[in-house]
């Protein structure tokens, strides 16, 4: 019996995760108004959402995807920002592996923003997901999916998946590509924000914002 229990013991401590490792940053940056937000090479999960402050709050998470992964690995994962004239500028550098970046380690980038700033986006690979922004957008990502949560308004919309769907909730021209993937367009003269999408496989897809309708006071009355 004590074999037994021993045994059970043994196996509940070995099926228990272990916690996960992660180097998490937190930085703080001016931008001025109507600024540009650069992202170079970024890869995993990347979050912007709309703010009402000024400035840019830029939070990085790293770690690596197993135990059999060496610990130099997120050594050689950096992320730098800095401000270039009216640019934050963020820059990504990793390990590549030939055909997959990424491999070795999951990278998040969770960025707090004004909401009329300017975003351009270079992804390498993964999520990229905006909230509330409504400034020009124009981001490319060569596998995972581009996700816009926009305001209602009017916007001019280019987007293209080479492999995969448009899905959007704004009025556009929708058309398939090559029986693989589509297009969506929708042109407005300025001052509407510009939507320039592009991703080689996988979905993009534009959502309006919902808002909940007005509760009556006392429908009894």
């Amino acid at each position: 019996m004590m074999f037994v229990v021993a045994l059970t013991f043994l196996a509940a401590v070995n099926i228990e995760p272990k916690p996960k490792v992660e180097v998490r940053a937190t930085e703080h940056f001016d931008l001025p108004a109507g600024g540009t937000i650069r992202l170079s090479h970024s890869v995993g999960e990347l979050d912007i959402v709309a703010w009402d402050q000024p400035g840019v709050e830029v939070t990085t998470i790293k770690w690596k995807k197993s135990d059999k992964v060496s610990a130099a690995v997120l050594d050689r994962v950096r992320v730098t920002s800095e401000r270039k004239g009216g640019d934050l500028v963020i820059t990504s550098e990793y390990p590549k592996h030939k055909f997959v970046p990424g491999t070795d380690f999951d990278l998040e980038y969770h960025i707090r923003a004004p909401r009329n700033a300017k975003l351009v986006i270079d992804h390498d690979d993964g999520e990229v997901n905006l909230d509330g922004m409504t400034g020009d957008v124009h981001a490319t990502n060569r596998c995972g999916d581009i996700a816009l949560h926009l305001p209602d308004g009017v916007y001019a919309i280019d987007a293209k998946s080479k492999v995969g769907a448009v899905t959007s909730d704004f009025p556009g021209d929708p058309r398939s590509r090559h029986w693989l993937g589509e297009e969506f367009d929708h042109q407005n003269a300025p001052p509407a924000p510009n939507l320039y999408l592009r991703i080689g496989f996988g979905d993009i897809i534009l959502l309006k914002i919902r808002r909940p309708e007005p509760v009556a006071a006392d429908l009894r009355r």
